[in-house]
């Protein structure tokens, strides 16, 4: 009998459509009202723009608040995948390799160039999260069997796996950074009681929008059950949407 709630295939579908949603007004729509005359610091100022206002709070909206549901609910899933696949290796290695794949189509997307190294796409920060807490566990297991009992190792080994995450993220320039790295942290190591984990992830995207405290709510009705599988869809989706955005954007001359 199917649990009420949300599977986890309707949250991924709530994270792609967010995510889409949120670069089709950063692809389309800003070079659309940059060409109109708009300035970034209008865009970013609701209530200075008079003419066009509409445009500039749809904009506002995809990318401010619709926009920001994505990543709490990607970081999230991820914490779930750690928590139940058979092989961390083979996980942290498929992030990794969507992370290279995407990359040249959120290049052509976001930068307008080919490749352009001083932003990474999200891949990689969900990727590094996996590292983090993949050396965070190898560490202290190899500490429980050799039977150790120092209560506060898994801290110390949570702080030093955080700071080398969190640090290669902000070297790499990893979208969300190393904030995104700590939102997967809290969430992982907070897992074993949904509203602490809730609480605590909360604090950490505060860190990122506040309007990314919306992810929480979904996330909140999480049944715990994985939905149909359709992993690789939603793999493929973020560097397939990214190339399409990318044609549109080339079709309507609308490269800002």
């Amino acid at each position: 009998m199917e649990r009420k709630g949300l599977n986890g295939t309707t949250l991924k579908i709530i994270a792609v459509v967010s995510m889409l949603i949120d670069h089709t007004g950063l692809v389309l729509l800003r070079p659309y009202l940059l060409s109109l005359g708009i300035t970034n610091i209008a865009l970013q100022n609701l209530g200075s723009q008079t003419e066009h206002a509409g445009l500039v709070y749809l904009y506002f909206i995809m990318r401010g608040v619709i926009g920001r549901l994505a990543f709490p609910i990607f970081a999230y899933l991820v914490v779930e995948g750690i928590t139940h696949t058979k092989n961390l290796t083979k996980y942290a290695m498929r992030l990794l390799a969507f992370g290279l794949l995407s990359e040249i189509p959120f290049d052509l997307a976001i930068r307008h160039q080919m490749l352009e190294f001083s932003h990474q796409n999200v891949m990689f920060t969900l990727f590094l999260g996996v590292l983090a807490l993949w050396g965070y566990e190898t560490i202290s297991r190899q500490v429980n069997q050799k039977g150790q009992k120092a209560s506060f190792l898994p801290t110390v080994l949570a702080l030093a796996m955080a700071i080398v995450g969190v640090v290669l993220a902000e070297l790499l320039r990893t979208d969300y950074a190393g904030v995104g790295v700590l939102v997967i942290l809290a969430m992982y190591l907070t897992r074993d009681d949904k509203r602490v984990q809730m609480v605590v992830g909360g604090i950490a995207l505060l860190f990122i929008e506040p309007f990314a405290l919306l992810g929480l709510i979904p996330i909140y009705f999480y049944n715990g059950e994985r939905g149909r599988g359709m992993k690789y869809f939603f793999y493929a989706f973020y560097p397939v949407h990214l190339l399409f955005l990318y044609c549109l954007m080339k079709l309507f001359c609308l490269e800002a």
